[in-house]
């Protein structure tokens, strides 16, 4: 993942690119982490021939990192 870090933000210390853009990987990684979720969603199950709720897992959006969002979300 680290050739997709263009422009590695700037850290305090001294630090190589690569180790600046393995630190975004890893910033981005636990962000993603800490989003994922199960949903429950409405669907039919196959088991007991009836509507039921179907868990599924997601990544709640992350807000701070889409361009077209603004300082609100």
């Amino acid at each position: 993942l680290l050739p997709l870090v263009l422009e590695p933000t700037e850290r305090e210390r001294l630090a190589s690119m690569r180790e600046r853009r393995a630190w975004d990987v890893a910033d981005v990684v636990s962000r993603m982490l800490s989003r994922a979720t199960i949903v429950q969603l409405p669907g039919v199950d196959e088991k007991s021939e009836g509507e039921s709720e179907v868990s599924t897992p997601a990544v709640v959006p992350l807000h701070e990192r889409l361009a077209q969002c603004d300082a609100r979300g």
